[in-house]
């Protein structure tokens, strides 16, 4: 597919892209073109779009918006799709993964966005989905009746370390009949205006609620104009990006902001006695799934048992990782990651000569991947980039003071350990923090279902109204 040039990094509605200028940019060798703002375009155009939702969005049934969202990701998962291919075309040069890498990333995300998925969201969440659309009886409360609403107008920033994630921030804004405003991330503003175009194409009435824009990080005045105008934010980012954003973003105004998170696996001696092909394997598709830049990725894998048992396992986890370079290969390495990369391959090399552990790498000594297996302490974060360490614990009661400095980072863990014991293990990782739990193999994978970060996406966005016909104790009428 031929590239459009200039390629928009901004999505209106067209009759409201028509009132603002635009001007040219580039990025990664690609000619752009954004829409030029003011803080008073900006304000106007927050409460334009605040006010479409309340007159269009707010009378629409809940399953329709469902049936247009469900069309929108059978689309992007449609090799033919254009929008797709131009996202296969551009997303490479804006963030280094792999052209297979980008295509994986689209898959994953869209495949856990059909309907039946937002339905089982929204069940989870909210319990009754009706309630979006208008008052119903309570389950609970005999004679009385709730009523969800959303918010007005949903703003969110957003990161570039996964391919086709923004769409999720829209997704959930239009589920609550919010309206939507997203700045697209500096080094990638191209995905989320693809997605916004294919909802217009899908349903115009639906989009013409919705902008994307793209503005420089130093412009202040125009991000304090696009915080103040919000109802909700949704901010994605690293720790620095949600320092700032919880302050800046004005009090009262409800804030979900998904930062850093880690993840990790642990394997118990029994966990590790069933085919270590099959595990090794697993824990590589995690590992190499976004290249370790998504905060499910695990960054150390515990292995019960002692330094032996731990090769084992990582000599099977390097097998997989040469395996999944082939199948998805990994993202392009810069001259400060190479030189990063050699000074640990380095240092752990020489502890392993020290120590009696392991360096594994490809037969080539390329960057591809990197497997340590050493006897380290606490938690070794990696470096990204298919970089695991492997370490050997005398048994899971050494997980809570290894975990316990990271109370409130900690996401994901793939847990292999079966039987009571190993119910034990997720009881204590769900005590200690830990959002998700997971087998080997689909750390990457989660469902639309889950709590990311620990809570409700799409609940978080909903206040409720309750009416109530009588008082407690009373008959119901």
């Amino acid at each position: 597919m031929t590239t459009p040039t200039p390629l928009p990094t901004t999505w209106l509605p067209p009759d409201l892209a028509l009132a603002l200028p635009t001007e040219p940019a580039s990025l990664a060798g690609l000619s752009l073109t954004r829409t030029v703002l003011s803080p008073d375009a900006l304000r106007a155009l927050a409460r334009e779009l605040r006010q479409r939702a309340a007159n269009t969005l707010a009378d629409r049934p809940i399953a329709d918006i469902i049936d247009v969202l469900d069309r929108a990701a059978a689309r992007w998962l449609d090799p033919a799709d254009p929008a797709r291919a131009l996202a296969l075309d551009v997303l490479p040069a804006l963030t280094g993964f792999s052209r297979e890498m980008v295509a994986e990333s689209i898959d994953l995300e869209m495949r856990s966005s059909r309907a039946a998925d937002l339905w089982r969201v929204l069940r989870s969440e909210l319990g009754q989905p009706d309630a979006l659309d208008g008052f119903v009886d309570s389950p609970n409360h005999p004679g009385g009746r709730v009523r969800a609403l959303g918010p007005g107008l949903v703003g969110a920033v957003f990161s570039s370390n996964i391919p086709a994630l923004p769409h999720l921030t829209v997704m959930r804004a239009l589920l609550v009949k919010a309206g939507f405003l997203g700045r697209s991330a500096s080094a990638e503003p191209v995905f989320l205006p693809l997605y916004l175009q294919t909802l217009w194409e899908l349903d115009p009435g639906l989009a013409r609620c919705c902008a994307a824009l793209s503005w420089p990080r130093e412009e202040e005045t125009l991000e304090a104009t696009f915080l103040s105008e919000l109802d909700a934010f949704v901010g994605w980012g690293g720790l620095d990006a949600e320092r700032h954003f919880r302050e800046a973003v004005p009090a009262g105004t409800p804030i979900v902001f998904h930062g850093h998170r880690l993840g990790f696996a642990f394997v118990s001696r029994e966990g590790a006695a069933g085919p270590l092909e099959t595990l090794g394997a697993g824990l590589a598709r995690d590992v190499s799934t976004f290249d370790q830049h998504a905060c499910l990725a695990p960054h150390v894998v515990f292995v019960e048992g002692d330094l032996q048992a731990a090769a084992a396992v990582g000599r099977a986890v390097a097998a997989g990782l040469a395996a999944e370079a082939l199948r998805l290969p990994p993202r392009t390495a810069d001259e400060g990651r190479l030189a990063d990369l050699g000074q640990r391959r380095a240092v752990a090399e020489m502890d392993a000569a020290m120590g009696g552990g392991l360096l594994l790498v490809p037969e080539d000594g390329g960057p591809a991947w990197t497997v340590v297996v050493a006897a380290e302490p606490g938690f070794p974060v990696s470096p990204l980039d298919r970089f695991l360490t492997v370490v050997p614990v005398a048994g899971a009661w050494e997980l809570p003071d290894r975990l316990r400095p990271l109370r409130g980072r900690l996401q994901n863990a793939a847990v292999s350990a079966p039987g009571p014991r190993g119910e034990r293990v997720r009881e204590m990782l769900a005590r200690l923090g830990v959002a998700r739990l997971c087998p080997p193999g689909a750390m990457a994978t989660p469902s639309m279902m889950w709590h990311h970060d620990g809570q409700a996406c799409v609940g978080g966005l909903v206040r409720w109204c309750d009416e109530e016909a009588v008082a407690p104790g009373e008959p119901a009428p």
